[in-house]
């Protein structure tokens, strides 16, 4: 092979270099371009070299530079990911379009509303599916073209809301006559409350029953000397555990302790019982304290307090809720309950009447009115300034207040008012009034208020019990004070009436999370899932890819996410021209996969992937290809000035 053939290979591979440097250069500010390197191999004839040949043009894909450039549609990539584009096209008959992957993603909107790149390539997402919460964007190689429709956002009528609220406990029960008395020691004016007085409360004769008991500490070994005076009869004992004393109790024949039993109970304590009348308890100090009973001589558990007679008033049905409030100034020598003021409340005037009581010692009248005084409670009719039934238009009818905007079937704005009124201690009914654009009310008549449930609180303030529907209809949807707990909803839910809105015209109000403090009435959260009609505002992409339009009503709806896709080698793929690369059997498969995962890489919105060029590196290639152009070239001209020579011999 001659000097000449040498330099003549070396010159066209020089050429095929520059060619390519210059190819580099050119494209340094084109976006996503990716610079290429040529590479050679020696060509050998026999023994004896016979140049140089060009192998292959190398893509190199480096991370370029990220520019920010402000528009939405601009999309860089932080990784090694590609874009999935293809052309353009509308025609039915095309089934198959032709698939390229790219770096460059200078994007836009089309006329149509397809987001394409300069060159009319359309751009793949994996499309949504679900909705809200449920959103999910499935990775497949079965992408779809993303169009951006400029059409309005349907409206979505309200079947939901929420609320947060502190209801004030300090706030007046209403509809509730409040009669207000101190637990005495067991004696009214002298004379013992009697079990078996009579009253009558709406109608209902009140008996008074009751029990007198007294709980001890948990005992341990007894000397066998104790003794315990129990209404006057003192029981002693030779024996040293706490049973011998039990059944010392029991054993008693004295007619004074009729009634009146002992056991050991299930946590070791000494109990004892008066079914009827009051217990005095006596004997020396160090044998009650060490019983547990009481660290003073004598004390008288009364048979009557104020929470049997709740319940004495409770179990007759008498129209009247009694209860028993927590006493704010007990004293370490009280010796009866927690208790210091009875509450008595109703929809209705409540009377109280003196009844025909039981033939017991004493005038009768005078045991009935003892009861009623000690209790607080006053003959006669008791007035109450509330009927039960919230009256928008007046204020004094409810405690608090809600409004929220709502949305019906059209996405027309009406007002759902919420009312809170508290009833009992603990105890709320929540009531609705619908109100649409027109001023027209549901229910019909605007004075009045549906009712929607009931909702009760623990001594804590926090949400106990929740009972849905109006009265006559009503059902528990929360009680988290059995075990296990009455459902998980906190969830009421009430009729729309016409129009309809909701789910088949009813709709929910989810007040989890509400609770009863001693504070201010305050809206610590709000909400409803509807919404009216909308015209799109934007289009944003997250670095994740995914794809939200914003409309006029608010609302935001998740378009897909941004497909990118992956190569085992990405020196294989096909260069295409305009920045696009074809998959082929060497580069391998496309795989996909989501942004952020991986080696796939991140979106940036409203930025671009500046060129991988670096153009003082290419310039640095360049003279140096151009001196082995030269060097080549000289190889030539002297193979040629030999030639000439031997033919001149």
């Amino acid at each position: 092979m001659s000097i000449g053939h040498s330099g003549l290979s070396g010159v066209r591979a020089a050429t095929f270099d520059l060619s390519s440097i210059g190819n580099n250069v050119a494209n340094a500010g084109t976006v996503g371009f990716k610079k290429s390197t040529t590479e050679f191999a020696d060509v050998m004839s026999g023994q004896v070299g016979g140049g140089v040949e060009v192998t292959d043009l190398r893509q190199i894909f480096k991370q370029g530079s990220v520019q920010a450039t402000g528009n939405t549609w601009d999309l860089a990539i932080s990784g090694r990911g590609f874009f999935k584009v293809s052309e353009g096209s509308d025609d039915p008959s095309v089934a198959v379009k032709d698939n390229f992957y790219t770096r460059n993603g200078a994007f836009g909107v089309d006329e149509l509303g397809y987001v394409t790149s300069s060159a009319g390539m359309r751009l793949h997402i994996y499309e949504a599916r679900g909705e809200g919460d449920n959103v999910e964007f499935p990775v497949s190689t079965n992408t779809t073209e993303i169009l951006i429709e400029q059409s309005d956002s349907e409206a979505k009528t309200t079947s939901g809301m929420t609320g947060t609220f502190n209801l004030d406990a300090r706030v007046s029960p209403r509809g509730s006559a409040y009669i207000a008395g101190s637990e005495g020691t067991g004696s009214a004016d002298g004379k013992s409350l009697a079990v078996g007085s009579q009253f009558v409360i709406n109608g209902k004769t009140v008996t008074v029953t009751g029990h007198a008991e007294a709980i001890g500490a948990t005992a341990g070994t007894l000397d066998g000397t104790e003794a315990i005076t129990l209404n006057g009869v003192t029981i002693t004992t030779s024996g040293t555990q706490l049973s011998d004393l039990v059944n010392a109790i029991n054993d008693s024949t004295d007619v004074a302790l009729d009634g009146v039993t002992a056991q050991v109970s299930g946590l070791g304590q000494l109990k004892i019982t008066a079914d009827e009348g009051d217990l005095l308890i006596a004997g020396d100090v160090d044998v009650l304290t060490r019983l547990g009973l009481q660290s003073f001589a004598s004390t008288t558990i009364p048979a009557v307090t104020l929470q049997t007679l709740a319940n004495d008033i409770n179990s007759v049905g008498a129209a009247v809720l009694a209860s028993v409030l927590v006493s704010d100034n007990d004293t370490a020598s009280d010796t009866t309950d927690d208790y210091n003021t009875l509450e008595l409340s109703a929809n209705t005037p409540i009377t109280i009447q003196s009844g025909n009581t039981q033939a017991l010692t004493g005038d009768p009248a005078d045991l009935t009115r003892d009861i009623l005084s000690w209790a607080g409670l006053s003959e006669g009719t008791q007035d109450v300034v509330f009927n039960g039934t919230v009256n928008p238009s007046q204020d004094n009818t409810y405690d608090h207040s809600v409004t929220y905007i709502v949305y019906d079937t059209l996405g027309s704005k009406q007002t759902m008012n919420t009312y809170f009124q508290k009833v009992t201690e603990g105890q709320w009914e929540v009531s609705v009034q619908r109100v649409d654009g027109l001023g027209n009310t549901y229910p019909v008549d605007e004075e009045t208020t549906l009712k929607v449930g009931t909702v009760e609180f623990d001594g804590s303030g926090a949400l106990r019990k929740m009972t849905s529907g109006q009265a006559g209809a009503s059902t528990v949807v929360y009680d988290n004070s059995t075990v296990p707990v009455v459902n998980i909803s906190t969830k009421l839910t009430f009729d729309s009436g016409n129009p309809s809105m909701g789910d088949n015209g009813m709709v929910s109000l989810d007040i989890s999370g509400t609770n009863q403090f001693a504070g201010k009435f305050r809206i610590i959260d709000l909400g409803q899932d509807g919404y009216s009609s909308g015209a799109l505002t934007g289009v944003d992409v997250d670095e994740d890819g995914i794809i939200r339009a914003s409309y006029t009503n608010g609302n935001t709806k998740e378009l897909g996410m941004i497909a990118l896709f992956e190569f085992n080698n990405p020196q294989g793929l096909r260069q295409e021209g305009g920045v696009l690369w074809k998959e082929t059997n060497d580069s391998g498969e496309a795989r996909p996969g989501e942004p952020g995962e991986s080696i796939y890489g991140r979106i940036k919105s409203q930025a671009l992937e500046s060129s991988a060029v670096d153009v003082t590196e290419e310039l640095v290639s360049l003279i140096t290809a151009q001196r082995n152009f030269q060097a080549n070239s000289k190889m030539i001209s002297a193979s040629k000035e030999m030639n000439q020579v031997v033919l001149n011999i």
